[in-house]
């Protein structure tokens, strides 16, 4: 693809795309980025031009338009912008799992936002609205700074932003036309500012939990039940409300439960910074308003949740479980995996970084390194540790009674992450060319390409008996393929419609599950399918991730044979044949961001606290 920018003709290289949506992908060009669409407008390049001639003042960390990118026949079809390198989008934020294994805290949280709601302040006082304000086009760096994008969007001077997103986008606009006026106002963009923080302080949506009477979100959202409302049953994966000071409650009672749109103040935001302690026992940040920490307090019995509306029975021939404590922590999970009859895990207990294998008989603990290394991504085979970060790819041996480096080697990125799996004996990089297989031997790295690959645009994930998946991204679109000792077989997914948000994969020795989740006209849905080793698809589902109990979260399930295994509130669903029985029992040991997987007669349940092995009295999960 050839543009022209600023009299230059660049040709545009395929293995340089850094984002793909349904409007448009991003392409990098040296310090900046190329936002081209799919389908350039008139309309389109107006607002551009306008947005250049008014010569806007924003700050550095907004990435706006800097210039238009034209076709060779003249025709505006994107505009270049500055590359925001080495960013997370906002919605890792509320995700428990990442925030532990990254050891960003409430305080980190606070000084993120204040950035935000500062930037956000600078934008108003230009007079643009940012309108479809959301968790994915707001990023945050290591300095814990804001990057706003998508900024074309951005309603001013009477054009408008023509897309809210479903979870974040002010009830008042529902059902509206939002490209054919300005709609959006200051107090819509306090509105979704308000849904974003209160998510990343409590890591749940103001209307998340249940409702027996009111299951649908769209519903609550109107009628303004919140979560804690006390017909709703607050979920167990969520922060306890009184971990915030009663400035911040009250706020989001006002925005939430009132209807009101006023603006968070950042002197609120500011004489929060560092004012939450962490809690020694539990470690649970705190306002240093609350006297005692209110993740120690006495807990309230585990209400019931009712998901009878969705499964098809309750309980599997009554069967108790045994629960047995593999591990626990004070810190932190990092990784965890299972080898053989062998749990590996990587823990922070806040000093030092420690490997432990666990066994039935024994468990054995390697010092790794001292303190936290953030952004760290860990595998484990044979008796050997990968850690990657960035395209450094470091391999230790674990035999001895000390961890020792053995190799260095290096692999690609994709979306930043770097693109690496391990299995139960051998491990899994990317080159520019080929996806690596390797193994150790005699202390080095010995290797054979398997697949074809494509600079910076691949992604794989292989389980533990070496069957695989992958996708490579050309532009805006998506190639899936599966392989294993029996070859390489293409997937004929239906095609990525919007913008593909997340991706996960779980395996058994003949089938994968393949879970995504996309963005597509500011409405999200998640899409479940099971495929065979020949790449064959032997199930398939989709539904709007809103009102999903089962795919609202898409990660931490697991595979036996064609059985799922859904993590929920309500503990464990086991999906067979599209019927779905849900484990009561389990629903002590289970909750929503619950990592599943199947070992030896049972089934662990990790979160990023503690390791639960949970085994049915009668054979079987």
């Amino acid at each position: 693809m050839k543009v022209i920018f600023r009299g230059e003709e660049i040709d545009i290289d395929k293995k340089n795309p850094v984002g793909a949506g349904g409007e448009a992908i991003v392409v990098k060009h040296g310090k900046l980025a190329f936002k081209i669409y799919h389908v350039p407008t008139k309309e389109r390049a107006a607002k551009l031009a306008d947005f250049l001639k008014a010569g806007f003042n924003l700050p550095e960390n907004v990435a706006a338009p800097i210039d238009i990118v034209k076709n060779r026949q003249g025709k505006v079809i994107g505009f270049a912008m500055p590359l925001a390198p080495k960013c997370t989008e906002f919605m890792k934020l509320s995700n428990r799992l990442y925030r532990s294994a990254e050891q960003i805290s409430t305080n980190d949280i606070i000084t993120i936002f204040l950035n935000a709601r500062l930037t956000l302040g600078l934008l108003h006082s230009s007079s643009i609205i940012v309108g479809d304000l959301n968790d994915l086009n707001i990023l945050f760096n290591a300095k814990l700074s804001a990057i706003f994008i998508d900024v074309d969007s951005y309603q001013f001077a009477g054009y408008p932003c023509p897309v809210g997103t479903d979870a974040f986008i002010a009830p008042e606009l529902y059902g509206k036309d939002l490209s054919a006026a300005p709609l959006f106002s200051l107090g819509t963009d306090y509105y979704s500012f308000a849904v974003m923080l209160f998510k990343s302080l409590l890591l749940v949506h103001p209307y998340g939990g249940i409702h027996k009477k009111v299951p649908r979100a769209f519903d609550r959202i109107v009628n303004r039940i919140t979560v804690f409302d006390s017909e709703v049953i607050y979920p167990r994966i969520a922060l306890p409300p009184d971990s915030l000071s009663d400035d911040l409650l009250d706020y989001f009672n006002t925005v939430f439960h009132d209807g009101k749109r006023p603006g968070l103040s950042p002197s609120v935001l500011e004489a929060h910074i560092k004012s939450f302690k962490c809690c020694p026992k539990c470690g649970l940040y705190f306002h240093t308003s609350r006297i005692k920490c209110p993740g120690c307090q006495k807990a309230a019995p585990i209400t019931a949740v009712d998901l009878s509306y969705i499964i098809s029975k309750k309980d599997l021939d009554g069967n108790e479980i045994i629960v047995e404590e593999l591990f626990k922590t004070e810190g932190a999970i990092l990784y965890h995996a299972i080898r053989g009859n062998t749990v590996a895990i990587v823990e922070f207990d806040g000093e030092r970084t420690t490997l432990h294998l666990i066994t039935q008989t024994k468990k054995r603990s390697l010092k790794m390194w001292d303190g936290h290394a953030r952004g760290f991504r860990y595998g484990t085979f044979d008796h050997y540790l990968t850690a990657a970060e960035g395209t450094d790819l470091l391999v230790f041996d674990c035999a001895g009674e000390k961890i020792k480096p053995v190799a260095k080697t290096h692999t690609l990125l994709y979306d930043d992450e770097p693109v690496t799996a391990t299995s139960e004996k051998f491990f899994y990089r990317l080159t520019d060319k080929m996806l690596m297989q390797g193994r150790i031997q005699n202390n080095e790295i010995v290797e054979k390409g398997i697949e074809s690959a494509m600079e910076n645009q691949t992604w794989c994930a292989v389980g533990d008996r070496d069957l695989g998946i992958g996708f490579f991204r050309i532009f805006s679109k998506y190639h899936h393929f599966v392989f294993s000792e029996r070859g390489r077989y293409e997937i004929d997914l239906p095609p990525v419609k919007g913008k593909l948000i997340e991706w996960d994969a779980r395996f058994t020795q003949a089938c994968v599950l393949f879970l995504r989740k996309t963005m597509d006209q500011g409405r999200t849905y998640s899409h479940l399918f099971l495929v065979d080793d020949g790449g064959n698809i032997l199930e398939q589902k989709e539904e709007e991730s809103l009102n999903s109990e089962l795919l609202k979260n898409i990660h931490g399930k697991t595979l036996s044979g064609r059985t799922i295994l859904h993590p929920t509130e309500a503990g464990m669903i086991i999906e067979r044949n599209g019927k779905l029985t849900l484990r009561s029992l389990t629903a002590e040991y289970v909750n929503a961001e619950s990592q599943l997987s199947i070992f030896r007669d049972g089934i662990l349940s990790v979160s990023d606290k503690n390791i639960i092995f949970l085994r049915s009295k009668q054979k079987g999960v």
